[in-house]
């Protein structure tokens, strides 16, 4: 009998989304891939595969989940280069179409303090058209914004919510505000584990624990020099993330001012959405 998850973290990157999966993971009543992001529902050539390709990841237990938190970012797959782009096909829709009844878990981090956590990442991995700076990260964002994937379109939170409840309602989400479950991460998981109806007295056992730092993407990358030297590209990366091992990104008070005005109604949506304030996403004037 093919098992198929009941429980889905589709978001948001660079929000603690590891963590979470590996508190979930250590449950006894929950099984979590081994594999965190598995991609399913956004790579057409798994997708095509069917859900018995999908099924394979998981065993029977109370709760079954897994973690992709591109999942929540309407329209965004991945193409057949392996690159992400923007379309039209809609995750939440093909998620709700194979998976009636799952539940949604979502995690949301200040867009502000997000935008420039994805930014380290995706720098301190090497990739070539990330720079230190995120002024010139934003205008060159700015540039192709209505063309392409970026990471500010990421940020529109509101965008990306309101495709998720038109496919799903409101009591099938569990939204977590980042800041918060981190700052007590007992709390955090007692209420999720309530959401998910398994024995919530297991969060007492959790601490939070970084599990994807900016510094884990800093330290040495040839773990296969083989597989290294014998790509390009991937030596090519290799060798940028040598070279940005030493460095930091630098975000002024007018970056973090000027992605406060671009979030706010994003800001203002997720707080109607959860019924309060988040103070710690709020910029003073």
């Amino acid at each position: 009998m093919s098992v198929l998850p009941n429980v889905i973290i589709v978001g948001a990157t660079r929000s603690g989304t590891s963590s979470l999966h590996k508190y979930l993971a250590q449950h006894p009543q929950v099984f979590m891939s081994k594999k965190k992001e598995l991609s399913f529902f956004n790579k057409d050539w798994l997708y095509n595969k069917g859900l018995p390709y999908y099924s394979q990841f998981f065993r029977q237990a109370e709760v079954v989940g897994e973690s992709t938190p591109l999942y929540l970012e309407k329209g965004v797959v991945y193409n057949t280069k392996n690159s992400i782009v923007v379309s039209e096909k809609s995750i939440m829709e093909r998620i709700r179409n194979s998976l009636p009844g799952v539940k949604l878990v979502v995690s949301l981090r200040s867009p502000v303090t997000r935008y420039k956590s994805r930014v380290e990442k995706n720098y301190f991995q090497g990739k070539k058209d990330f720079t230190s700076c995120i002024s010139d990260m934003i205008k060159k964002e700015l540039l192709v914004y209505e063309k392409k994937y970026t990471l500010l379109y990421g940020a529109k939170y509101r965008i990306h919510l309101e495709d998720l409840f038109e496919h799903f309602s409101r009591d099938s989400v569990h939204v977590m505000i980042f800041e918060e479950w981190k700052a007590n991460p007992q709390l955090g998981m007692k209420k999720l584990l309530r959401f998910l109806e398994v024995d919530p007295s297991f969060s007492r056992r959790i601490e939070y624990v970084s599990n994807n730092s900016v510094e884990s993407y800093k330290s040495m990358p040839f773990s296969n020099s083989r597989k290294f030297l014998s790509d390009v590209y991937m030596f090519g990366r290799s060798l940028r993330r040598l070279r940005r091992a030493n460095e930091n990104i630098v975000m002024t008070e007018y970056d973090r001012r000027w992605l406060y005005k671009f979030c706010r109604e994003d800001i203002d949506y997720v707080e109607k959405t959860i019924d309060k304030k988040i103070p710690s996403w709020h910029i003073e004037r």
